[in-house]
């Protein structure tokens, strides 16, 4: 939808199913999007002007399709947490279908999030352990 406040265009028949994020540039989507027939989810890369993927891509069952995801700084390629070592850690996975890249390597802790310097060399992560605690509360005897 224009800021003007014309009628809204649909960008996709797929289902968002995840935050999207803008690429440096603004003029295209990336996001994680439900075909609503058979269900399958996919990493895809939609133009911001609507029409169909420019990439479209399974998603690694170690990713979190609902996780933080950002844009390399040259829009070749974005960055996501993978857990396939047991603990979440940065990867990028470029737009050409070449393999993802490990980027962090913690043995320990968890990324909460991170976010990439405008020039792409630096990068701040927050980290730290995830407590979970279950309580049982009960009432009467």
């Amino acid at each position: 939808m224009e800021l003007g406040g014309a009628s809204p265009v649909a960008l996709s028949d797929q289902l968002l199913v995840s935050k999207r994020v803008y690429s440096p540039d603004g003029t295209c989507i990336l996001a994680a999007l439900m075909d609503p027939k058979t269900g399958t989810v996919k990493g895809s890369l939609v133009p911001a002007s609507g029409g169909a993927p420019r990439y479209s891509r399974d998603i690694p069952s170690t990713l979190d399709p609902m996780g933080v995801v950002g844009w390399m700084a040259d829009g070749g390629s974005f960055a996501a947490l993978d857990d396939r070592s047991g603990i979440r850690n940065l990867w990028t996975f470029p737009f050409d279908g070449s393999p993802g890249k490990q980027i962090t390597h913690f043995q320990r802790s968890e990324i909460h999030g991170f976010a990439w310097s405008p020039d792409g060399k630096r990068i701040a992560l927050s980290r730290g352990p995830i407590e979970q605690n279950v309580v049982l509360i009960k009432t009467g005897s």
